[in-house]
Formats: structure tokens, sequence, C-alpha cells
């Protein structure tokens, strides 16, 4: 396109080398290897490939104006899905930290609403202690179950019958001119611990006597701070102990169970299970992990990039494979064999003969997310006359080369046959975020089984523990039950009981064969035995 623009005529230099094994082009010491060697030893002009901007690159070679920007991402063989990792759906719209800080809220809210009715109830607000009902109550708040009787009545009102308490002390201790009671006490005791060893023994039934005196001098005081005297106080109600339950409703059984709602619809409603990771991040850390290995064949500007880049995605990639190099293969296939063993990920982009020959194998999974986006260029030897001609020609024809690359590297024109149908479970997706046009990972499918076996399995976790508690709960009934009987027979089986049970047997209009003493005993009214 580009050369009948210029009206140029090219004269082809093919290489031979097979599909799948062209060397593009590395530096090894110091020299250039595969098909940028011809532009070094001055064979050719240009090559009929476009190439990244490596440092390495810059060095020895021009770059043209870029052609197009393209999305590196890396290809990884899908997981199999197994009945362990589709039970976890249930708990994925939320991350194990998160859960976890749900729960320890859960039971810190338990713990300050037991402590608000326990001083509820030492105020007279409240009639009975309960902490088990009051921790049901929070469980059902928990779940949008909220019981009408699940009110706090107050908690300023105990700080006002302290306040007013300890005024009512001190003008009692300060009246009729006397020193307070508990300045007494405070100097009696310091006189008694500062008094040595020798005249302790004399002085100790005396300073006794003196504290036990002061002691009871403030015992009618204290007397003050009763639940009679209380309930007078107490008055009116503030409410203001039910902002820790209205903070505890809105932000944790409100906002997240609601938030959780949405997340939970959209993760049963998304496809991406067999994704091994979601993004480069995650992908790094399994690599640091040794739990997936990158895989390249002769040194791609990836590579190059891995070793010199300064951009934050090489930096933690360049970590992670110090303990777990790159492996580097003759040819795609061999790196697309590695592929398919499923600990191998094989960095690509869209415009690569590599990416085509992924699409003709199943169950691949296409990871773009946090990769670096770069351009693409034709290379030139340095202080070439063809470039600029090039430059002219490649602005002038940008909107061509635009359709042109969209038409076979993002819109999914298919330059061979695939192995893999479109609408088969193993056809190829994208994860990316920077690019609209590339298909997203998170396609939309009808909800399955498998989608949903998680929330299934809690709740039969939940019925399973109901019947459980249920048939405990009958257990513990029936043993109780005839445990009282045994009791109750034991404590009257005497002579006038028995003339009792015989006298309400014997008026009975009914013949008894035999005579249940144990029915008896539970007939009879208590009154009567």
């Amino acid at each position: 396109m580009l050369s009948d623009s210029l009206n140029w005529n090219l004269v082809q230099i093919v290489d031979n080398s097979p599909t799948g094994q062209v060397k593009w082009g590395s530096k090894a010491n110091g020299t250039w290897t595969g098909l940028l060697s011809h532009l070094i030893n001055g064979t050719a002009d240009t090559i009929c490939t476009t190439y990244q901007y490596t440092t390495v690159r810059s060095q020895d070679f021009d770059f043209s104006y870029p052609l197009t920007n393209v999305q590196p991402f890396f290809v990884a063989r899908a997981k199999n899905e197994t009945i362990n990792s589709v039970l976890w759906n249930a708990f994925k719209p939320f991350s194990w930290a998160v859960w976890g800080t749900l729960f320890a809220s859960l039971i810190f809210n338990i713990f300050v609403m037991i402590f608000i009715s326990k001083i509820e109830c030492m105020i007279a607000l409240r009639q009975k202690f309960q902490p088990f009902e009051m921790i049901w109550n929070i469980v059902q708040l928990q779940l949008n179950e909220k019981s009408d009787a699940f009110i706090f009545f107050t908690i300023s009102a105990f700080v006002a019958a302290l306040r007013q308490f300890v005024a009512a002390l001190r003008h009692r201790n300060t009246c009729a001119g006397v020193a307070p009671i508990s300045a007494t006490v405070h100097a009696t005791v310091a006189s008694f611990v500062a008094t040595p060893a020798h005249v302790l023994q004399q002085k100790n039934a005396a300073a006794l006597r003196q504290i036990a005196a002061a002691l009871r001098q403030m015992l009618p005081q204290l007397r003050f701070f009763s639940r009679e005297t209380l309930s007078k106080i107490v008055d009116r109600k503030l409410f203001s102990g039910n902002i820790v339950l209205f903070l505890f409703a809105l932000l944790q059984s409100g906002l997240m169970v609601d938030l959780y709602k949405g997340l939970l619809l959209t993760s049963l409603l998304t496809s991406n299970r067999a994704t091994p990771f979601q993004n480069s991040d995650e992908m790094i850390q399994l690599i640091a992990e040794n739990k997936y290995h990158i895989v390249t064949d002769w040194l791609s500007w990836y590579y190059d990039d891995l070793e010199h880049s300064n951009v934050s995605h090489f930096v933690k990639l360049r970590a992670a494979v110090k303990n777990n190099p790159v492996v580097q293969v003759r040819s795609v296939d061999e790196a697309l064999d590695l592929v398919d063993t499923g600990k191998y990920v094989y960095p690509m982009q869209q415009d690569t003969l590599s990416f085509h020959m992924s699409k003709e194998r199943c169950g691949y999974i296409y990871i773009g997310q946090g990769m670096p986006q770069v351009f693409s260029y034709f290379l030139f030897p340095k202080n070439s006359s063809y470039i600029s001609e090039f430059n002219q020609h490649i602005i002038k024809n940008y909107e061509f080369i635009q359709r042109t690359i969209n038409k076979y590297f993002i819109s999914g024109y298919e330059l061979g046959k695939g192995s893999c149908g479109s609408d088969s479970e193993d056809s190829h997706e994208y994860s990316n975020n920077l690019d609209s046009k590339i298909k997203n990972s998170v396609s939309q499918k009808p909800l399955d089984l498998e989608s949903v076996i998680g929330v299934f399995m809690i709740g039969a976790l939940g019925i399973g523990i109901s019947f459980i508690a249920f048939f405990t709960e009958i257990y513990h009934y029936w043993h109780m039950r005839i445990l009282e009987r045994h009791i109750r027979l034991k404590n009257h089986i005497n002579v006038p009981h028995l003339v009792k049970i015989a006298q309400f047997h014997l008026s009975s209009k009914e013949n008894h064969k035999n005579i249940d003493v144990m029915k008896l005993v539970d007939v009879l009214p208590k009154k009567q035995i």
C-alpha cells in the first residue's frame, strides 16, 4: 500500500525460515542477528513488518511515524473447573480481607451492644439482661430482619445519673464544714502505708479502725447509686445509645449487604471462572510464586523491555523472574505446546503471527489488563534517506492503515480456520480495559447450575444446621422430660401418693388392665401429688 502511494518498485528479500520460526532480530554480544541484521549490513533498507520501540533498538535504528498502537497480552491455558472452584462463587464479590473485616465488625458490635444493654439493666431501663437474645437480634439485623423489640433506651441517661451522683457525693462530703470523706480515707491510708515497720505493729489496730469508720460513713452515700434512685433520675429518654445501632444498620447491615447483592449478581453472570489470573499484577504474583513460567520465542521486544525498561510493569516482572527465569524456545509452536501444559504464559500482541497461530488451538484465555500499550513502527538504518518520504505517506494513508489493522487484528476477521467454533465453551476471550474494541472476558451468560451451586450450598448448610439444632432440641426436651418424670416418680412413690393413684385408677370408668404409674404421675395435678 505504501509502495503504491510512493510509486516505488520494491526489491524483495525473502526469508525462508519455517512458519513460526522467523528470527525477528536480537542483539547478542554487540551483534544483531535475524532480520534486523539485514539493516545493519546494508542488504535491506527496511523490513516489511512492524517493530516496537526499545532502548536497544533505538541505538542502531531509526523509527518511522507510528502506524498504530497495539495491545500486548498474555495467552494462558484456561483452568479446568472443579467442584472446589465453583463452591466459593457466593464469596467472590468481596475479598477475604473484606469478609474478615465484616466478621470482626459484627463481633465488635455484638460486644458493644451487649455492654450497652447491661448498663441499661443497671440503671433500671431494661427489665432483664438477655445477652443471647441480644446476639440473635443483632444477627437478625445483619440479615435485614430487624425485630421490633430490638431497641436501646439510652446510654446518656447513665452518664447523667453518674454525673448527678458525683455532684451529690461532693456536696454531702463538703457540707457542715468537715473534710471530704474520700480525703479522710486517702489520708488515713497514706499514713498507714508510710508508717515504719517497727511502729506499724503498734498502730495497726488503730489505723484499721480509723479506715473502717471512714468507710462506714461513706456507705449511706453509696446507697444513693441504687436502682430506685436511678429510675427516678432518668425521667426522660435521650435515645443516644441508639447511635451504635443506627451506624451498624446503616453501614454493615444496609450498605454492605446491598452492595454484596449487586456484586453477587455480577459475579454469577460473568464467565471468568476459568481465567487463571485477572490482570498482569496477579500474573506477576503467580510467576514470583513459581506457579507459572514465562515462555518466549527468539527474544521479542517484550523480552528486551523486560531487561531494560523502567516501566512499572517490567520492573515488577523483572523482580519476579529473578528466581523463575524466562524460558526461551525456537518457535511459536514450541511456545504454544508449553502453554498447553497449563503452567506457562506466553506474551504476544494483536498484530503478530503467534496470535493467529494461537487462534488455531482451543482452550486459551487472553489477558491484557494492566499491560502497557505500545506503538508499532517501521525500522530503518540510522540516517536513512527514505524515512522522511515514508513518514509523509504514512500520515497521508493513516485512516486506511487503521481500517486495515482493525479489520484483520482487532475486529476478529479470520485469516485462517480455527479448530474451535465461536459457540464453543473454549472460545477465545480477551481481558483488556484499555482498548474498547477488544472483547472483554467478563462476557454475560445465562445463570447455570455451576454458577449458583455455591449459593445452594450455603442454603443447604443452613438447612442442615437448623435440622441438627431441631433434633438436638427434641432430644434434649425428651431426655429432660424423662428425667423429670423419674424424679417425680421417685419423690412421690410413698404410701399416701400410692393411695391417691389407686383412688384415681378405681374412680375411672375405664378398665385398666395395667397401671402405668408414670402416666398417672403425669396426669395427676401437681397440687394433688
